[in-house]
């Protein structure tokens, strides 16, 4: 039973509905009327259901039904997600560096899924990963949006020749509309979204979508560190890796996973069966020694009201996990008010650990706001993007 109205995309709207017997809430996607008799954008529909139900992960949105209304529009159920975007995530304030890793680790292994499964999502951006908050307040990462996925076992995601994606995140091959393009292409898109985190930009900004995918295709990308000087040299070195400009030079997303967790591993509380595999396997065998200590503590009221913040618990002596990054640079990485971590490393003995926040990115959505899908033969006649862009052609 549809209640109300959620929201409004560029394709389809959708809404909130409860099962009239077992009172299940869950998210009903209906395609537009304007593109119900479209056989690309029904393409799309049919290829996303088809694509989440294939992979199954519990970092992907699950869709569980698909239908058509009398009135001819296509619509599948998802199930109801609460929480916000990283979009929004991002604009309302800076993110601390283990905040940052752990969504990106989430990200990466929803990716990681989907290329075991052949099928490369091809639209990956900060609008299409949502945060659902889970114990703790730590959020569950759902990716959502596998409209133009592409099944690498044969199926194409669009007709040849046509460009389909975000500008601001695509990579060079999709710029480019080549035909062999691969998982490898969310490789370079998830390393602009690491970029725009972890550095407080995107890599390449410009005035239009086509300038922008110029400079995808043409550009290299300013070195990270160069922008922030306290970045992690791990992590600095593989944001360059993900952006390379040739796909085959790129890591895997199960090498991202195993590095991103090598160079700031999150804390073992949190720390699932398979990420304490990868961190084992990337950096040696692992001692959890559970003691009194290993239970959190909890932090004097009247410490958190004067800034000390939340309290992080090290687990054994020899599980040294943290380390503090060099003082931050106010110009590149502005510092979060209030806000200093406390690791418990023995009886009443409380060490300050200066976390270094992410620069927070420009407050616009620019160019990201929509995915971009342009023709064949528009791209022939040489039409603007930006037109396509605004929706004119679509």
């Amino acid at each position: 039973m549809i209640e109300r109205h959620l929201a409004d995309g560029g394709m389809a709207s959708v809404y909130h509905a409860t099962h009239p017997l077992i009172g299940k809430q869950a998210a009903v996607k209906v395609l537009s009327s304007a593109l119900a008799h479209s056989d690309i954008m029904i393409g799309r529909f049919l290829r996303e259901a088809r694509a989440v139900n294939q992979i199954r992960h519990q970092n992907i949105v699950d869709i569980f039904a698909f239908g058509q209304l009398a009135d001819g529009r296509h619509y599948f159920v998802m199930e109801k997600l609460e929480g916000e975007t990283l979009l929004d995530r991002m604009e309302r304030g800076p993110l601390l560096l283990a905040e940052t890793v752990d969504i990106l680790v989430q990200v990466a292994e929803a990716l990681e899924a989907a290329h075991a499964h052949q099928i490369a999502h091809l639209d990956l951006k900060p609008e299409n990963v949502f945060l659902v908050p889970g114990r703790g307040g730590k959020p569950i990462v759902k990716l959502l949006d596998f409209g133009i996925a592409k099944l690498l076992s044969g199926e194409q995601g669009e007709s040849s020749g046509d460009f389909c994606g975000t500008p601001d995140y695509a990579s060079p091959e999709q710029a480019r509309v080549l035909g062999s393009i691969d998982h490898r292409s969310d490789v370079y898109s998830f390393g602009v979204v690491a970029y725009e985190l972890l550095v407080g930009r995107r890599p390449f900004e410009a005035a239009t979508p086509l300038a922008t995918l110029f400079k995808h295709m043409s550009e290299e990308a300013p070195r990270p560190s160069s922008i922030v000087p306290t970045l992690l040299p791990e992590l600095d070195t593989l944001l360059v890796e993900m952006l390379s400009k040739a796909p085959e030079n790129r890591p895997t997303m199960t090498e991202i996973v195993a590095r991103l967790l090598a160079a700031c591993p999150p804390t073992p509380t949190f720390l699932s069966e398979s990420q304490l595999l990868v961190l084992a396997e990337a950096s040696g065998p692992i001692t959890l020694d559970v003691s009194p200590l290993s239970s959190r503590s909890r932090l004097d009221a009247r410490m958190l009201y004067a800034g000390l913040g939340v309290a992080l618990l090290l687990v054994g002596a020899g599980f040294a996990f943290h380390r503090a990054p060099a003082p931050v640079v106010a110009a590149a990485a502005p510092v979060v008010a209030a806000v200093a971590p406390v690791v418990v490393t023995a009886p009443f003995a409380a060490v300050p650990l200066v976390e270094t926040p992410v620069a927070r990115p420009v407050a616009h959505r620019g160019h990201r706001a929509t995915t971009l899908f342009v023709p064949a033969a528009v791209r022939a006649q040489g039409a603007d993007y930006v037109l396509d862009y605004a929706g004119k052609h679509r």
